[in-house]
C-alpha cells in the first residue's frame, strides 16, 4: 500500500482563494462582451469555494445572484435601491431579490463592496 501525503490545508485554501479572485477578475473583464462566460466563471469560483471550504468576500457575494449565478453589475443587469435601512439588489435576468441590512457599522464595508463592483 502506498502512503498518502499529508495535505497542507492552508496551502490549499490560499490556492483556492487565488483562483477564486482570478475567476472574479475574469468575470469583471469579460462581462461586457460575453455575459454567459462571466456566469460560468462565477459558478466555477463558487464551486471551488464550496469544495475547499473558502468563503466568498462581501464584495463577491454582492455581485452574484443566488438564484441564477449571474455576475451582477449595477445599472446593467441588476438594480440597487435603498429602502428602510436595507440595500435591495434585484437581478434583472431572473427577478431574484437580495436584501442586505445596513447598520452603522456595516455602512462603510457595504459602500466599499459596491464601489469595487462598479469600478
Amino acid at each position: 500500500m502506498a502512503k498518502r501525503r499529508a495535505v497542507d490545508k492552508r496551502r490549499v485554501k490560499r490556492l483556492a482563494r487565488e483562483r477564486m479572485d482570478l475567476l472574479f477578475g475574469l468575470a469583471r473583464e469579460v462581462f461586457a462582451s460575453e455575459p454567459e462566460l462571466a456566469r460560468r466563471y462565477v459558478s466555477l469560483a463558487r464551486r471551488i469555494g464550496s469544495r475547499c471550504n473558502v468563503r466568498l468576500t462581501a464584495g463577491d457575494k454582492l455581485c452574484i445572484c443566488r438564484d441564477c449565478n449571474a455576475f451582477l453589475v449595477p445599472g446593467v443587469n441588476c438594480r440597487v435601491r435603498t429602502h428602510a435601512r436595507r440595500v435591495v439588489v434585484s437581478c434583472l435576468d431572473c427577478g431574484g431579490v437580495r436584501r442586505v441590512p445596513v447598520t452603522r457599522e456595516r455602512r462603510g464595508k457595504l459602500n466599499k463592496a459596491l464601489l469595487v463592483n462598479t469600478g
